[in-house]
């Protein structure tokens, strides 16, 4: 039984990922110099809410999903573990489709306004864009109802923050580790987490980087703050979209030799 592909054993598959990682670092910088070259006012037209930028993105997030729940599939046979237990396949790559499903119906606000639908009375007062999602409830906003800076503690539970933690440990802390420590290696074995390859990781670092430089002098800045909000969002989408084919081609390609190496 085949374990779990952690690094590629193919070359190919080293190459490939070497390139997705030149490509994804060369789309995000694009990006930000797109937006920068657009008018103001149509700077904020591709990024509002609904808008060419938000759109792009759910279509990242839909992407993710299909491949993590093919990486899932994939994943049959294998010696997979979920926090020790031996499992028939790997249900980490099952949470993270989840987890990219909930995003993506934060995203779109579970298609309310696809489908026109209106908010509930109740719920409007609790959320900051009166909308059907979680991540705009004033519990999980920088601000209070009154405009007023939340403490540090109800800061932790601000919805970017929590997002920004997530792929900080699982894409570049967790890797890191890995490569750093025996141990964590044996810990992580036992979980049965699959670890992104560090390359990625450094994707998700590239575009907060660069979103930080662009916009640390916002006050010069033609175009408004919210729309490199919006695109650094679409770009984190990005990247766990290559890194949910990645997953998906790297465990298919450890599927196929194992059952190659099966064969009388």
């Amino acid at each position: 039984m085949r374990t779990p592909p952690e690094s590629p054993d193919d070359p190919r598959l080293l190459t490939l990922l070497h390139w997705l990682t030149l490509a994804g670092v060369a789309i995000i910088a694009f990006s930000y110099v797109f937006l920068l070259m657009l008018e103001p006012e149509y700077a904020k037209r591709v990024a509002d809410e609904d808008a060419l930028v938000e759109a792009i993105g759910a279509a990242f997030l839909l992407i993710a999903i299909i491949a993590f729940l093919g990486a899932f599939l994939a994943s049959r046979g294998m010696d997979n573990r979920f926090l020790g237990r031996a499992t028939t396949r790997n249900y980490w790559l099952l949470a993270l489709a989840l987890l990219m499903l909930l995003c993506l119906g934060e995203e779109i606000s579970w298609g309310q306004r696809l489908l026109g639908l209106s908010t509930p009375e109740g719920l409007k007062a609790l959320n900051a864009q009166e909308e059907i999602n979680i991540h705009n409830l004033w519990l999980f906003q920088a601000r209070n109802p009154d405009g007023s800076r939340k403490s540090f503690v109800e800061l932790l539970l601000n919805a970017n923050r929590l997002f920004s933690i997530f792929w900080l440990v699982y894409c570049v802390a967790l890797p890191m580790l890995v490569l750093a420590s025996r141990k964590i290696r044996q810990l992580n074995s036992f979980s049965g987490v699959p670890v992104s390859p560090l390359s990625i990781g450094a994707l998700f670092l590239f575009n907060f980087a660069l979103f930080k430089f662009i916009t640390g002098g916002h006050s010069s800045l033609p175009i408004k703050i919210s729309a490199f909000d919006e695109l650094k969002e679409t770009n984190y989408e990005f990247a766990f979209m290559l890194l949910a084919i990645w997953f998906l081609l790297s465990f298919r390609d450890a599927a196929r030799r194992s059952a190659g190496a099966t064969r009388p």
